[in-house]
């Protein structure tokens, strides 16, 4: 068995995570769970069974029982940071208060991003791997249906942008000083910065440099969808590329391959104004908060 994690990258989905996540594994120094996104402290002892098209992966995925949670950071001895990301625990009222009583100690990381742009993202996102196909406007009004129907956090595209309340909530089972909150625009401005911030508040070595060049999880829709497949999902090509190039080079191929073949668009005018007028009051109360400006968002 492994050391519970000291650190939780808590939120928010379709904000740089998987980057993060990444950045995060290649420090020497810091260990991550072999899963990302264990999802333990928002669904423990729960039997996990969404019902939303492609939902059979979170259903999988998500560790329930405290014993395999604890096994995910087998051989995390001797790294000075332990942790893990699951991205919905922001959005999880019950996570804070099962990692207060886990982890009370834990440092805790939130990423945030424009709220109407990070709905719009999620949605592409489900677009690419055909898991929607209503347009946003229709999923979003659709959104309310969906939450009662059981289908997954993953579709639950404007729910997961109130991030004052969510953020509140966390505030209230563990002291400021164990938060470090970022934004999407810190990343895409300087995201070796963002990263030494990241690393310093963990107790690392900042100086430690990652590869900044390989974007993970773009969302878009596939121009070829056969395509978008091959890619992701093996077959005796892979094996081969296994065979013949370096781990790092394979995924800035694949990455790179994705990449090209998505088309990207931007939510209409109308509805990113009527979502952001909709968010406007959370953010308004997010801005004191964290003490940012997000006049930029809006």
């Amino acid at each position: 068995m492994g050391s519970l994690p000291n650190f939780l990258l808590i939120g928010a989905e379709k904000s740089g995570s998987t980057s993060v996540y990444g950045h995060l594994r290649a420090h020497p120094e810091i260990f991550m769970s072999r899963v990302k996104e264990p999802l333990f402290f928002a669904f423990e002892g729960r039997k996990v069974d969404f019902k939303g098209p492609g939902d059979d992966s979170i259903n999988r995925r998500v560790v329930t029982d405290f014993g395999d949670y604890q096994a995910l950071f087998a051989g995390s001895e001797g790294h000075r940071a332990v942790g893990e990301a699951s991205v919905s625990y922001l959005y999880y009222p019950e996570s804070a208060e099962r990692a207060a009583k886990y982890v009370p100690h834990a440092k805790l990381i939130a990423i945030l991003r424009c709220p109407a742009d990070r709905a719009f993202s999620n949605y592409q996102h489900a677009i690419r791997e055909q898991r929607e196909t209503l347009s946003f406007d229709r999923a979003l009004r659709a959104e309310p249906e969906r939450v009662i129907a059981n289908w997954s956090p993953f579709f639950h595209y404007k729910a997961k942008g109130w991030y004052h309340a969510q953020l509140k909530h966390w505030m209230q089972h563990f002291p400021p000083s164990q938060f470090l909150v970022l934004l999407y625009d810190d990343l895409n401005k300087d995201p070796l910065g963002a990263m030494r911030r990241i690393y310093g508040f963990l107790g690392v070595d900042p100086e430690f440099r990652p590869t900044l060049t390989v974007r993970q999880n773009v969302s878009g829709k596939p121009r070829s969808p056969w395509l978008h497949q091959f890619i992701k999902h093996d077959s005796p090509v892979h094996a081969l590329a296994r065979m013949a190039l370096p781990s790092k080079l394979r995924a800035h191929v694949k990455s790179e391959l994705i990449r090209i073949n998505l088309s990207r668009s931007s939510a209409q005018s109308a509805t990113r104004g009527q979502l952001l007028s909709e968010y406007a009051p959370d953010l308004a109360k997010l801005q004191d908060l964290i003490g940012r400006d997000l006049s930029a968002w809006r």
